[in-house]
């Protein structure tokens, strides 16, 4: 029998043109193994070999004694595979300025794919795309998950080098998304198990957005991104989201009615679906004047505590919201989980931590004190 092999990968970028990456070279190529391993950055005749086994396969017989030893590499790194493998890549150009960037979209799409766990890619390179703003893609990677298979996407990352900050926020309702972090990928993966804005579950909700999606092609491999409508939405709900505690400044609306109007005509349809009109409707009436917009008079818990001027209460509103049952595991999560590295606030300590650890030191003295109180008394 004849022996043959195929080229293998989770991604793939022709670099020939990149200054960081291709060196000059003609038909470089940095290649993301399917095994879990960092990328490979090959020189110009291991490319061209393995291009070759792209489309089809190639015999044993058609190499000369170098490609065969050469081959035998390929598989050890898990570019490579004996048989008809189905790889589903496709070479070109990469589309986003950060290679690192666009490979680590072509991971996460194949391993979700690979374990049959459902997502879309949001916020990135489809918002300039699509003409809702100027920077090509974010300093992180936007993924939205099945929020009933979060904990099992971190599973499936954590052979690639992904973990956690912290996941003291996961299973409550306070934060939508955890962040990843792995030391050699350049990025952080924000992954999301819902999006603020809307008045829905985080599973019908990500039901609703799961219908809305597109296919592009991220380092040669198929990757989910949101439609346009859903997009200009999502765009538009993160930019009018409540940031008191922050201080920072929202987008005016006038602006969200510009981001909605590119979405077309399909906006108010998706943003019905989605169960936002309340939060968007002066923006939807001002981009869509003759659509019928519906106002339930409904806000979404996140928008209400985001509105809060200061941490205490907007902490104390999302603790009086959480069931009996929740409250043990949330606080124990919150005091023994360690704060995440660069994180918001002083000395890298974010939110609710941060107020643990201003209270605890009068806690503390206020123990040893009355301790020595009742000492003297003796």
């Amino acid at each position: 029998m004849l022996k043959l092999w195929k080229s293998i990968g989770f991604g793939v970028v022709e670099t020939s043109d990149d200054a960081k990456y291709g060196n000059g070279a003609q038909d470089s190529l940095v290649v993301l193994p399917a095994s879990p391993a960092p990328p490979l950055m090959l020189n110009e005749a291991a490319s061209k070999l393995w291009r070759k086994g792209v489309d089809s396969p190639v015999f044993e017989e058609d190499l000369n004694a170098d490609e065969s030893k050469m081959i035998s590499e390929f598989v050890d790194m898990g570019i490579a595979s004996a048989g008809q493998t189905e790889t589903a890549l496709r070479i070109s150009k990469p589309v986003m300025t950060s290679i690192e960037h666009e490979l680590v979209y072509a991971l996460i799409a194949k391993l979700c794919v690979q374990n049959s766990i459902e997502y879309v890619f949001v916020k990135g390179p489809i918002q300039y795309d699509y003409g809702l703003r100027d920077r090509k893609h974010s300093a992180d990677v936007d993924v939205w998950i099945d929020p009933n298979r979060i904990q099992e996407f971190l599973t499936v990352m954590e052979p690639w080098g992904w973990s956690a900050d912290s996941e003291r926020w996961l299973h409550s309702k306070f934060n939508h998304s955890v962040t990843l972090n792995a030391s050699t990928w350049g990025c952080q993966i924000d992954v999301h198990r819902y999006f603020p804005g809307s008045t829905k579950s985080p599973t019908d909700a990500f039901d609703a957005v799961i219908g809305w999606r597109d296919a592009v092609h991220y380092a040669g491999a198929e990757a989910l991104v949101l439609s346009k409508p859903a997009a200009a939405v999502l765009y538009a709900l993160h930019g009018l989201r409540p940031e008191s505690r922050h201080k920072k400044k929202t987008m005016d609306y006038s602006d969200a009615a510009v981001a909605l109007g590119i979405g077309g005509s399909e906006t108010v349809r998706f943003s019905k679906e989605f169960a936002c009109t309340d939060v968007l409707f002066d923006a939807l009436t001002d981009a869509f004047p003759d659509e019928p917009v519906d106002r339930t008079n409904r806000l979404p818990e996140d928008w209400k505590w985001r509105s809060e001027s200061s941490w205490v209460r907007a902490y104390f509103m999302i603790l009086k919201s959480l069931k009996p049952r929740e409250w043990f595991g949330f606080l124990k999560d919150v005091v023994r989980a360690p704060a995440p590295v660069g994180s918001s606030g002083a000395n890298g300590v974010s939110g609710f931590k941060r107020i643990i650890y201003r209270v605890s030191p009068q806690w503390t003295k206020a123990k040893i004190a009355l301790s020595r109180c009742l000492n003297r008394r003796r």
